[in-house]
C-alpha cells in the first residue's frame, strides 16, 4: 500500500475502525466510557439507530473513498455484508456466545444504514444538490 492510498483511504479506515470496534467490550472494562454508553444508547431502539447510523457513515464514506462502489450496488452491498458480518463476529468473539434475534436485527439495521446511504447519494443527485462525490459516481 502506497502512501498516496493510505492517506486517501485513512477516513475510511478510521470509520471501519469505528465499525468493527466492539464499544460494548469497552464499556465493559471502563466504568466511565460504559455509563456513557449506557446514556447514549439507552435501549433497543437507540442500539439498532446506532447501528444503522454508523453503517450509512461507512457507506457514504466509502463511496466518497471507492466511487466505483457508487455504480456498482451489488459490489457496495458485499462491502456492507462483509462489514456487518466482521462486526457482529467481533461482538460474538468477545462475548462468547452464539447466534441470537439481536445478532440478525443488528445486521438488518447495519445493512439499512448502508443503503440508506447509497439512496441518499442517488437522490443528491437526481434532485441535482451539490454532492462532494456526485461527479466521480456518475460522471458528472
Amino acid at each position: 500500500m502506497t502512501a498516496r492510498t493510505l492517506t486517501r483511504s485513512s477516513p475510511l479506515l478510521l470509520v471501519l475502525f469505528g465499525v468493527l470496534f466492539p464499544f460494548q467490550w469497552l464499556g465493559d472494562h471502563w466504568a466511565g466510557f460504559g455509563a456513557m454508553l449506557a446514556a447514549l444508547v439507552p435501549g433497543d431502539r437507540a442500539h439498532t439507530l446506532a447501528h444503522a447510523s454508523l453503517f450509512f457513515k461507512l457507506g457514504l464514506v466509502a463511496v466518497n473513498t471507492f466511487p466505483r462502489l457508487g455504480r456498482r450496488p451489488l459490489l457496495f452491498a458485499a462491502v456492507v455484508v462483509a462489514a456487518a458480518i466482521s462486526q457482529e463476529a467481533f461482538q460474538l468473539l468477545y462475548k462468547d456466545a452464539l447466534l441470537t434475534f439481536d445478532t440478525y436485527r443488528d445486521m438488518a439495521a447495519d445493512l439499512a444504514g448502508g443503503a440508506a446511504a447509497l439512496g441518499a447519494l442517488w437522490a443528491m443527485q437526481q434532485a441535482g444538490l451539490s454532492c462532494p462525490v456526485k461527479r466521480r459516481l456518475w460522471g458528472e
